[in-house]
């Protein structure tokens, strides 16, 4: 339909309704933006509000966790006898978690405990013996004097270490009686000795638990306390490694690791005493847990820690109603701030109100206009605040948020010295910091040289700026609820994020200590030349390379979860470092050859300032003495004009540096390619993230003038 057949259409009342509507929207756009933005902000509120009703019930029961187990997995007999949890019992109780609760099975937070009873200066104690790192996980509030215990080694109770006066690094001598562990029968009576008699309470019964446990005889407390030594199995030596303060009825305990048990009692693979697990029961009741476990296995019975478990959930409740009533509160707050909008709006009509009613216009239909005009505005002002999911992962996303922010901070710390170290004018196309910091202090009149106040500002902001990314990565350390496997990826990714941040300081010193080199006038100039390329490559590598593409890649990846020993790793290294030299190779060439509007700095700066490039290198190794002269006068020479610049580039494009360093930057960028295609060939890197990865690649190595 042509605009001339529009116009002639006859006008109908509801195209004169949205015509009027739309006309008194966009009449006066200072109050549509009011109007926009009331709406917006209103709701960006109420939508991280509903972000953290959500996000922050789950955190806090999380951290919740630290405080040891909420469920407490125990063997179960039809006939009165003691017994222990096999490891197939075991197995499928996680696997009941894990599907109860939505956890991956390796998630799963847990630890088995099997208890003997042995002799320690004669006198019995209860021995645990146990898997460390699980038990190290799921009881981060225990305060360990010493280390936990390796192979070897136990980790002895506050009381147990108070009773046999044992210090850190003493030797204790363990002797295993089967008279000291008797299974008992089902009218209590003793019978046949065994090595896996039921033990007193568990490690979490000081919890509040009601875990049915039966006193172990020979265990300090009751049972049989005879010394035979003909019914002596075993005995070991075993070193403290540790003393344990569990604030609770566990400090009475030796814990060993069950390989060490194993071989003291001779009995490998009996079966546990106690299986303790951390159940995150912020959107599973824990009755729904403790039925699912119950029903995975005929041998164990399932029972809460009712003082830890009754502590999350009313804490929980509490600050979830506590958000939705703040929610509440600002979903009002934000109604009575768009409904004053609208009435102002309404007030600045007024005289169009009355001419409308004067032309025969109802009440009704002037408020239908009013309404769908609030109703549009509203919906332009929730659209731009408000998107898909992703953006809500990018609200809650802890990691990536605190790990982007971390390499950005560090970024801006690297490029505020190093523009005070090169003596640069701007960044970005805007002023350098210590240019700012210095035309501050001069237009103030201060005391003092405003280009030292400038210096010290731009140093101390580029502290603060690494200060500042450091706390940002210190804010993805492992809490004690966190599993190993996230634990060791936080550790993997802070180690690399140090690296990097040693590795671009030495880049560095040696980028300023090739700027101050005198230039090989009295050597041969191909040699010349090979070692001033091999210098200039060793900067690119340590200082550009690894902190702008090599390290935030595989930092990401790491704590991600990828093993840093791997080929995976290996390949995505190799592919960052190829990238990020051909970066920084290209970023020199447009120092020299590009616009200052493209760049954000003045074509030649680099030269100027003395940098010692591989395109430098390359035309030392090219040109004739005549053009090493001309070289020499504009290297380093902050005086140099634009005609010297353009002298020098026209140089370095004659002589074929610059063929050859595009030669040079094709090459990076085509074995960054093959790394990429060996990412692919593993096959654990998705197809869509080696797609982003090619385009990052193409984005930053093909940039142009």
């Amino acid at each position: 339909m042509s605009r001339q057949t529009r116009k002639n259409r006859p006008m109908t009342n509801r195209r004169m309704f949205v015509a009027m509507l739309f006309g008194s929207m966009f009449r006066r756009r200072s109050r549509v933006l009011v109007a926009v933005l009331s709406s917006a902000v209103g709701a960006a509120t109420l939508f991280c509000l509903a972000a953290v009703c959500l996000a922050v019930p789950a955190q806090m029961s999380a951290q919740m966790r630290q405080f040891g187990a909420n469920l407490i997995v125990a063997p179960v007999s039809s006939d009165g006898n003691a017994a222990r949890v096999s490891q197939d019992a075991v197995n499928a109780a996680t696997e009941a978690v894990s599907s109860a609760t939505g956890t991956a099975v390796n998630d799963v937070t847990t630890a088995s405990y099997r208890y003997e009873t042995v002799r320690v200066n004669k006198s019995p104690y209860m021995v645990a013996g146990i898997d460390v790192d699980q038990v190290s996980a799921l009881n981060g509030h225990w305060e360990v004097q010493g280390s936990w215990p390796d192979q070897g080694e136990v980790l002895v109770g506050l009381d147990v270490a108070d009773a046999a006066r044992l210090t850190v690094g003493s030797t204790v001598t363990a002797e295993y009686l089967s008279s000291d562990n008797l299974k008992l029968d089902g009218a209590g009576a003793t019978t046949t000795p065994r090595a896996d008699a039921t033990p007193t309470a568990g490690p979490t019964a000081a919890a509040g638990s009601s875990t049915p446990s039966t006193t172990a005889p020979g265990s300090p407390g009751g049972g049989t306390t005879g010394s035979d030594e003909s019914a002596a199995v075993s005995q070991a030596e075993w070193r403290v490694a540790g003393i344990v303060d569990t604030g609770g009825d566990e400090d009475d305990i030796i814990y060993a690791n069950g390989a060490d048990v194993d071989a003291l009692t001779g009995a490998a693979n009996a079966g546990y005493d106690v299986v303790e697990y951390s159940v995150d029961t912020s959107s599973t009741p824990m009755s729904s847990v403790v039925e699912a476990v119950e029903a995975s296995h005929d041998g164990i019975q399932a029972e809460p820690v009712s003082k830890i478990t009754s502590g999350d959930t009313r804490i929980i409740t509490m600050l979830n109603t506590l958000f939705w009533v703040v929610s509440l509160v600002v979903l009002a707050l934000t109604l009575v701030g768009v409904s004053t909008t609208m009435t102002v709006i309404v007030s600045e009509r007024r005289n169009e109100i009355g001419l409308r009613k004067a032309l025969g216009a109802s009440g009704r239909s002037i408020a239908t206009e009013f309404y769908s005009e609030v109703a549009v505005l509203g919906a332009i002002g929730c659209a731009i605040l408000s998107a898909p999911e992703q953006r809500s992962e990018c609200l809650t996303g802890f990691d990536a948020v605190h790990l982007g922010a971390a390499l950005e901070l560090y970024q801006a710390s690297a490029l505020v010295h190093d523009d005070l170290m090169d003596g640069a004018d701007t960044r970005r196309g805007l002023p350098a910091a210590h240019r700012v910091f210095a035309r501050d202090h001069e237009a103030r009149g201060w005391l003092g040289r405003p280009q030292t106040f400038g210096a010290n500002g731009a140093i101390l902001l580029g502290d603060l700026l690494l200060s500042l990314a450091g706390e940002e990565m210190s804010a993805l350390a492992p809490s004690r609820t966190c599993s190993e496997t996230r634990g060791s990826a936080v550790r993997h990714a802070r180690s690399a994020f140090d690296a990097m941040t040693t590795e671009v300081a030495l880049g560095q010193f040696l980028d300023v200590r090739s700027e101050n080199l005198p230039l090989p006038w009295d050597q041969e100039p191909g040699a010349a030349a090979r070692r001033m390329q091999c210098d200039a490559l060793s900067v690119v590598r340590h200082k550009s390379a690894r902190y702008s593409v090599r390290h935030p890649l595989l930092i990401g990846a790491l704590l991600a979860g990828l093993d840093p020993s791997g080929t995976t790793a290996e390949h995505l290294a190799a592919f960052g470092e190829d990238v990020g030299i051909a970066f920084q190779l290209r970023d020199d060439e447009l120092g020299v050859f590009g616009s200052p509007q493209a760049t954000g700095k003045p074509a030649g700066d680099d030269l100027r300032e003395g940098k010692r490039t591989v395109l430098l290198a390359l035309t030392w190794g090219r040109c004739d003495k005549a053009g090493r002269q001309l070289l020499g006068s504009v290297l380093a020479n902050p005086e140099a004009t634009e005609e010297q610049i353009g002298e020098v580039a026209a140089l370095i494009e004659d002589c074929g540096a610059r063929a050859a360093h595009e030669e040079i930057i094709a090459a990076h960028r085509e074995a960054g390619n093959r790394a990429l295609e060996r990412l692919g060939d593993e096959g654990v890197v998705s197809t869509a993230s080696l797609e982003d990865l090619a385009v990052l690649a193409d984005l930053l190595t093909h940039r142009v003038s």
